[in-house]
C-alpha cells in the first residue's frame, strides 16, 4: 500500500544529502548555491568536483601549463573519484571557442597531468578543464 510518503520528499536540496551532511551543511536547499569558504565555487559546483565546501584551497583550478620537447605539459588540481575533459582554444573569438583535447582523463590525488603532444605553431593556447560526469 502507498501511501505517499515518498512522492514529495523534503528537504529539496539538488545536492546529496549523504555530501551536505558529511559537511555540516543543510539538506533544505538554502546553501546550494552559497559559497561559505570564499573559494570561488558554490556548494553545488563543489559537489560536482568532488571538492571540500569548507577547505577555500579546494577547487577545480588550472595550476600550470609548460611548454618541454613532448609537447605542452597541463596539471589541474583534482580529486581521484573525478573524470576530466580538456579542452584547447586558438582563437577565443572563435564558435565554439573551445574543442574538446581529451575526455575520460582519470583524476588523481592532488594534481592530474596531460600532455598535449600535438600542438602546432608558435601561437597562444588556451585550456580549460571540466568535470567529465556527475558524481
Amino acid at each position: 500500500m502507498d501511501i505517499g510518503a515518498y512522492e514529495f520528499q523534503n528537504p529539496t536540496s539538488v545536492i546529496s544529502y549523504a555530501w551536505l551532511q558529511e559537511f555540516g551543511l543543510p539538506a533544505d536547499g538554502s546553501e546550494d548555491y552559497t559559497d561559505p569558504d570564499g573559494g570561488g565555487m558554490n556548494n553545488w559546483q563543489e559537489w560536482i568536483c568532488g571538492t571540500d565546501p569548507t577547505n577555500a584551497s579546494s577547487v577545480l583550478k588550472m595550476l600550470f601549463a609548460t611548454n618541454g620537447a613532448s609537447g605542452i605539459r597541463i596539471i589541474w588540481q583534482s580529486v581521484s573519484n573525478r573524470s576530466y575533459v580538456l579542452e584547447r582554444s586558438n582563437n577565443l573569438l572563435a564558435q565554439p571557442a573551445f574543442l574538446a583535447l581529451a575526455t575520460n582523463i582519470a583524476g588523481q590525488f592532488g594534481a592530474t597531468t596531460f600532455i598535449d603532444a600535438n600542438t602546432t605553431g608558435n601561437g597562444t593556447v588556451f585550456y580549460r578543464v571540466g568535470v567529465q560526469a556527475n558524481p
